[in-house]
């Protein structure tokens, strides 16, 4: 079992978060856009940075290269009560091997597609070869 931990501090309308010697800040004021990714955007990046993790680490075992990779990520948001019904993604990706079964694995073994998958539907948009 591995354990984690961050810090998080309200520093104006920011949230400041800091781990093992790295620093993020975010916004902390609901429905304001211009100081910063919010919280739920925080999630789809941690989904897709777990995502982008788990495909470069299963490509490699699988001897694929790849070239360039992208996501495009979206959620759905129900107000009452506040949460995500639904992310949605698309992937991008040039890659000299075959991509079928990328996605498939790094949904599996993935921390934060695990966790999310629990509780909230996940639709793949499909994958995009790009060349």
């Amino acid at each position: 079992m591995k354990k984690y931990k961050v810090t998080v501090k309200k520093n104006a309308d920011r949230a400041i978060v800091t781990s093992h010697g790295f620093t993020s800040q975010f916004g902390a004021k609901s429905g304001d856009q211009s100081i910063g990714l919010n919280a739920t955007e925080v999630l789809l990046g941690a989904f897709g940075t777990c995502l982008l993790t788990n495909i470069n680490a299963i490509a490699r075992k699988m001897h694929i290269t790849i070239f360039e990779l992208s996501l495009d990520i979206s959620c759905v948001r129900i107000e009452k009560p506040p949460s995500i019904s639904e992310i949605s993604f698309k992937l991008r990706i040039n890659c000299n091997g075959t991509d079928k079964k990328l996605v498939g694995l790094s949904m599996e073994y993935g921390t934060v597609t695990n966790t999310l998958l629990k509780g909230t539907r996940i639709i793949n948009k499909g994958v995009e070869r790009e060349e």
